[in-house]
């Protein structure tokens, strides 16, 4: 009986052993490169250290050595743009516009206590992992990129400019702000509203009303289809500005009373 006893413990001595999988460090010029293992031995993450702190290029994988997460560090704080994987997609984040966001609602009391910002790092999804099992909202706002790449948009404000009679467009200057992730996306506007008309269908009992800016007319058309296969109720109401005009597109999924 001892010899058994003896046995399965130094079994589970040597399992516990194996698992144990020390993070090495070495010495880059004048930083510490850092690389951590799962138990199973893969690189669970690697980058640097500077004086203590994280600093450049930090690389997360999965734990079949797939990518997780890859971006870089400044000092201790996450800077520039950030890559996430999930599945077979990626998502780009630029980290300083969350990060100055977050640094607007701090600064104001009544959004402190109001305001909860969250980064949707899927860039297949809109409110999933967005919206928790627990929310409950009255209404869900968004301004859609608007064009399907970055040529496309261009292309737009050098027409424009033509018929403001602005001719120097050859490196022309977009009429509206924001990074590249919020401008353009595959398929542009029609799709990107597609998406989240099909997606909303999920959160129907989570939240009243859905809507977003449209700004191109000829997408309402197949935009009010796709609400009427899902068995949506919606509104339309007109912005106009000068000569532009845009419209807000309504659903909701609550019968009215």
């Amino acid at each position: 009986m001892k010899k058994v006893v003896i046995a399965i413990v130094l079994l589970v001595s040597s399992l516990s052993f194996a698992q144990e999988v020390k993070p090495k460090f070495e010495v880059v010029d004048q930083m510490v490169k850092a690389t951590y293992y799962y138990d199973n031995g893969q690189v669970k993450q690697e980058g640097y250290y500077l004086d203590g702190k994280l600093h450049g290029k930090w690389v997360a994988f999965n734990e079949d050595g797939t990518k997780q997460s890859m971006g870089e560090y400044n000092n201790g704080a996450k800077s520039g743009k950030w890559f996430f994987w999930s599945e077979d997609s990626l998502s780009e984040v630029d980290k300083q516009a969350f990060e100055a966001a977050q640094e607007n609602i701090n600064s104001n009391q009544k959004l402190k206590e109001n305001v909860t910002l969250r980064l949707q790092t899927s860039k297949r999804n809109i409110f999933k992992n967005i919206i928790l099992p627990e929310d409950k909202f009255d209404m869900t706002i968004c301004n859609p990129p608007f064009h399907s790449s970055k040529e496309e948009a261009n292309k737009g404000t050098i027409r424009k400019n033509k018929n403001l009679g602005i001719e120097d467009s050859k490196k022309p200057t977009l009429n509206f702000g924001g990074v590249n992730s919020e401008l353009w996306c595959e398929g542009g506007e029609l799709t990107f509203i597609s998406n989240m008309i099909y997606e909303s269908v999920h959160f129907k009992s989570q939240c009243k009303w859905f809507s977003s800016l449209v700004s191109k007319k000829d997408n309402l058309k197949p935009l009010l289809s796709h609400l009427k296969k899902v068995k949506a109720t919606y509104q339309i109401t007109e912005m106009k500005h000068g000569n532009k005009v845009s419209r807000i597109l309504f659903w909701t999924f609550k019968e009215e009373k």
